[in-house]
């Protein structure tokens, strides 16, 4: 059975230059952009769509081995990539479908219909986790390459702990706070409603959003710490920030390039955006402010539903 996962993994271990033809599959992917927009349908997106998020994963990939030695897809063969990542990107598309698109409603899919939308769920968040990974961990072994000096620093772990439970406390009543304003908010247009490709107006806040995306992702961090696993909070509480850094960077290298192939194409399409005439490449400032919040849920949940990863995303040194 064709696998392209293996595909992708045996270019890249052939020479360590191979990555770089990932560049060239982002590059036409693009071409999409002179096909008339009468004559768009899901079936020409979404396939460019995939050209794209294939060129990220090969580039990506293969710039994280050629810097660190390892990478997510070249450390497949034993981690079993496809199974512990998989679970862990579904269950962040999830709560990212759930909080982003029908609780807060900033988003819609156009060119889809709900049967669709079901069939394309599990096998399009996979490949689109994958992209946002790939370009974390590139980002990170960059950083951990030629920014030597970020370390962790020791610090007393009765503080550490009590970190945790302050901020777990203030992460749930972040979220109920947030919920609970959202289901007012949702009271003002006559109660919930739901479309995959169809905007409904809703009064949203950048603040509270922001806040939700947030405590979701302390929530997370904070179990992990419970549960005995190396979590990203307990780094930054420790002086390491190298991860958040690479998420930043992978916010732009990857960010910036996705959101403007799509601004002709609108295979998904920015609803209710607080503050959407504040723009950066024609897209609402916001939008870019947003996708940290592609990353770290992502990561925490990746460490949090798997005894072993492949590739842990916050390795530090001491």
């Amino acid at each position: 059975m064709f696998n392209p996962v293996s595909l992708v993994r045996n270019i890249l271990k052939e020479k360590d230059t191979n990555y770089l033809w990932g560049l060239l599959l982002v590059a036409i992917s693009f071409l999409v952009w002179l096909i008339p927009k009468e004559q768009h349908s899901l079936l020409i997106l979404a396939t460019s769509f995939s050209i794209f998020g294939l060129g990220c994963i090969m580039f990506f990939d293969g710039l994280d081995y050629k810097l660190s030695g390892s990478s997510l897809l070249i450390n497949d063969k034993d981690s079993k990539l496809s199974k512990t990542f998989s679970l862990a990107a579904v269950l962040t598309g999830i709560i990212f479908e759930f909080l982003v698109r029908i609780v807060t409603k900033n988003f819609i899919y156009p060119y889809f219909t709900p049967t669709i939308y079901l069939i394309l769920f599990v096998p399009g968040f996979i490949l689109y986790f994958l992209i946002i990974a790939e370009s974390y961990y590139a980002c990170k072994s960059i950083l951990d390459k030629y920014f030597k000096k970020l370390r962790i620093r020791k610090t007393s772990p009765k503080l550490i702990k009590w970190l945790h439970i302050i901020f777990l406390i203030l992460g749930i009543v972040g979220i109920l706070y947030a919920f609970y304003h959202y289901y007012n908010a949702h009271l003002k247009i006559g109660g919930f409603s739901h479309s995959v490709n169809t905007e409904i107006k809703l009064e949203t806040n950048i603040f509270i959003t922001m806040m939700l995306g947030t405590c979701i992702w302390i929530v997370m961090d904070c179990i992990g710490f419970f549960l005995k696993k190396e979590m990203l909070l307990n780094l930054l509480f420790r002086g390491y920030l190298s991860p958040f850094l690479a998420v930043l960077l992978a916010c732009i290298l990857l960010g910036i390039p996705m959101e403007v192939w799509n601004i002709p194409l609108n295979l998904w399409t920015y609803t209710n955006i607080p503050y959407a005439d504040i723009q950066l490449f024609k897209i609402p400032l916001f939008v870019f402010l947003s996708w940290p919040f592609h990353y770290l849920p992502l990561l925490s949940m990746y460490v949090l539903t798997n005894k072993k990863v492949g590739k842990h995303p916050y390795t530090a040194t001491e």
